[in-house]
Formats: structure tokens, C-alpha cells, sequence
């Protein structure tokens, strides 16, 4: 090898062990760098042996490339899908994510604006309702797509479905988390000198300690890169108190091996090289969808008529994009007269 020459192939990580099952976690984040709306980060477990898959199927993939914020269905079908494999199929929007979120709703509320004298929470149009609606949702995924996810995870389980392949090494779902950090906390972190990619850090780890919490088996984690971010260990959060061994840092992985844990390894372009993470990626863009759903929702309904613009309240993803900076105008009156801070709509 010449001298100075520098590898730009992707370093491949070694199996975490030889026998025995290992809880396989995929983890990313949706909503990292956009203006409104949460910074969701999302995990799923599989306990198997062997190597992990390198597809699980063709329903399974980067989220940016099968879902977009105009449809969105097949992440809320793998949500539910995934809930019902691992207890009763949620019958509303409210019950999966109460569900899924690594936080239950007073934790996730605790920030919620209230107005001075605002009484029920649940009053109408009142700020602390933004995110979090009294009038009831429904969900948007046909039946035939959410079924096609079910049969798939039991094909997972080496089941055989309509005498298709099934599985030599089957896998079995552990379980599968939500974080939701809503813009108030995003706000409060930076105020605090936390920065949003070291949210996303901390949040991935709390996930990963969450999903292999009372297991026997180590876990082995990949998470999407953390922005540009090269060097974690002077960064963890969660993590922090652990012992770990650099097993590998480089542009496009870093890994880290934790005594009595496993490893922990972050990967560039993980949604779409690793089925796990695409997995997870996908569960979170319905979870994010749905969150900024609510707000676009509360704007609409909250506003006055004279609130109304030519083009009255445009829909928005909040990623920054022209109908996104539409809409954080056309809302400033409701947003006004409504009650509700900047900290909890404008990152």
C-alpha cells in the first residue's frame, strides 16, 4: 500500500459472536434538520442467530425513498403491524403511539404551553392542545398494505406464508420504541448548550439501553450517523458511564464495544444499507408525519376568519421548503392570538 494512501472502503465490522442469539437493533432518526415539528428517533429489536439480513423484503427500505410527507401509509402499516405482533393490533392513532413512545404522554406534555387561567387541557383551541388534540384521528393505511406487513413479519418468524420462503434463521421481535423530542425541548437543549445532533446521540442511546434492558443476549446496535460526526466518545450521553472500546472510527462507520452490553456502531447511509435501520426509519417518518399532522391540523381549526390569508393555511411538512415557510406565515396571527410561543412551534 502506497504511503499516504488513506482506505475509503466502508469498514466491515466483525460478528459480534460466533453462537448464540444476539438482539439485533436498528436505529434512526426522522426530523433532524427541519424548522417545526419533533426530532423523532426510532428503534427495533430482533433476537436471531447469524449474520444480520441484508433485506427484508421489498417493503423494507430507506424511508425517503418509499414514503414522502404526501403519503406516508406504509410507515403507520409497519407501526401496526409491528404492535400487533407483539400484543393486541392498536386501534387508533393515539393507542399506537402511546405505545410506541419511549416516554408516556404526561412526560411528553410536561413542556405544553398553558394560558394564564386556561382550565382543561382539553379546552377548545387551548396552546396545550397543539400537538396533542382532544378530537379523535384516524388511520390512513388500507387494511391490504397493513396486511401485507403482517404477513411479512410472520415470513420473519420462519412461518410460511401463502407457501412463500420462509426463513432458515428466524427472527423474533423484541420490540419496537419511538422517541419524540417536540421543539420545546429542542429549544431547551440548544439554551442548555445541547446542540440537535447531540439530542439525536443521547436519544439513540437511550433507545438502544432501552430495547436490550432485562436481556441475556448482547445487543448489537447500528444507528444512522449522527451528522457528520466521525468520533462519539467524548459525546455519549446515556453511554457515558460505561466502559468502551473503540472498535472502529471512520467516516463511514464508528464502533464501539461496551463490556456486558454489546456494541454500538454508527453507519453513514444506515436507512438504506441496513433493513433494521430502514425499518425503524420507516415506523419513525409515520410518527413524525403524524405529529406535524396535528399541528397543521390545530392552525387550521384554531384560526380566525380574519386570520386567513389569500391562500388561508397551506399544509407543511416543516423541513424547509417553500409551502413550509408559507405556512409559518400564514399562522403568525393564530399563533398570536392563540397563545402558543415560538419555542413550541419554531425550532
Amino acid at each position: 500500500m502506497p504511503a499516504g494512501y488513506v482506505s475509503r472502503a466502508r469498514p466491515v465490522l466483525e460478528p459480534l459472536r460466533k453462537d448464540g442469539p444476539v438482539v439485533h437493533v436498528g436505529v434512526d432518526e426522522n426530523g433532524l434538520g427541519p424548522v417545526l415539528g419533533p426530532l423523532v428517533v426510532t428503534g427495533v429489536a430482533f433476537r436471531f442467530e447469524g449474520p444480520r439480513p441484508e433485506s427484508l423484503g421489498a417493503l423494507v427500505g430507506d424511508s425517503k425513498a418509499l414514503v414522502s410527507h404526501d403519503d406516508w401509509a406504509l410507515g403507520e402499516a409497519w407501526a401496526r403491524a409491528l404492535l400487533a405482533a407483539g400484543g393486541p393490533e392498536p386501534a387508533t392513532p393515539v393507542e399506537a403511539l402511546s405505545r410506541l413512545c419511549l416516554d408516556d404522554e404526561a412526560t411528553m406534555r410536561a413542556p405544553c404551553p398553558r394560558r394564564s387561567g386556561e382550565g382543561s387541557s382539553q379546552a377548545e383551541h387551548a396552546p396545550s392542545t397543539l400537538c396533542w388534540p382532544p378530537l379523535p384521528e384516524a388511520f390512513v393505511a388500507d387494511e391490504a398494505l397493513v396486511r401485507k406487513c403482517r404477513d411479512t413479519i410472520r415470513g420473519w418468524t420462519g412461518e410460511k406464508v401463502g407457501g412463500r420462503f420462509s426463513r432458515r434463521t428466524p427472527l423474533e421481535l423484541v420490540s419496537v420504541r419511538s422517541s419524540v423530542v417536540c421543539a420545546s425541548r429542542l429549544n431547551t437543549a440548544a439554551a442548555e448548550g445541547r446542540h440537535r445532533f447531540l439530542v439525536d446521540l443521547h436519544e439513540m442511546e437511550r433507545l438502544v439501553l432501552a430495547l436490550h434492558a432485562g436481556a441475556a443476549d448482547p445487543v448489537d446496535a447500528v444507528c444512522g450517523k449522527v451528522g457528520g460526526m466521525d468520533f462519539y466518545g467524548d459525546n455519549f450521553g446515556p453511554l457515558s458511564s460505561r466502559l468502551h472500546a473503540i472498535e472502529v472510527e471512520h467516516k463511514k462507520t464508528s464502533a464501539y464495544r461496551f463490556p456486558g452490553l454489546g456494541r454500538v456502531a454508527f453507519v453513514q447511509d444506515a436507512d438504506a444499507r441496513d433493513p433494521l435501520v430502514g425499518l425503524a426509519s420507516l415506523v419513525g417518518k409515520w410518527v413524525r408525519e403524524l405529529m406535524m399532522a396535528r399541528v397543521v391540523r390545530y392552525m387550521r381549526a384554531a384560526a380566525l376568519p380574519e386570520h386567513l390569508g389569500p391562500n388561508e393555511i397551506p399544509t407543511a411538512s416543516g423541513y424547509r421548503d417553500p409551502n413550509t415557510k408559507k405556512f409559518i406565515a400564514a399562522t403568525e396571527l393564530v399563533r398570536a392570538h392563540r397563545g402558543i410561543p415560538d419555542r413550541c412551534f419554531l425550532r
